[in-house]
């Protein structure tokens, strides 16, 4: 409970689950460009950007300007190349 209150004091909207299974229950539901657009948006009030990458099978230059659209930073293809996702936290770290 003091956690709660700690993070409603800080703007945060908090729900209280029992466990794991029902915390799930209390997500909303979406898809991951709306759940980006949420991160991108929290992130602008604390000052804090949090690095999203979308993996797709879909090469589609609509597909892209729709996730850097949504705020994601990379659109990386299936089969996920490791070296794309090392190279890419390199730089968001530097």
């Amino acid at each position: 409970m003091v956690g709660s209150k700690v993070l409603s004091n800080l703007g945060a909207e908090v729900k209280i689950a029992e466990n794991g299974f029902e915390a799930l229950h209390l997500m909303p539901v979406m898809d991951g460009y709306e759940a980006a657009r949420q991160i991108r948006t929290e992130g602008s009030r604390y000052g804090i950007h949090t690095p999203i990458i979308t993996v797709s099978a879909d090469a589609s230059d609509e597909d892209v300007q729709k996730a850097v659209a949504a705020g994601m930073d990379r659109h990386l293809l299936k089969p996920l190349d490791k070296r794309k996702v090392v190279d890419f936290f390199k730089s968001v770290g530097s």
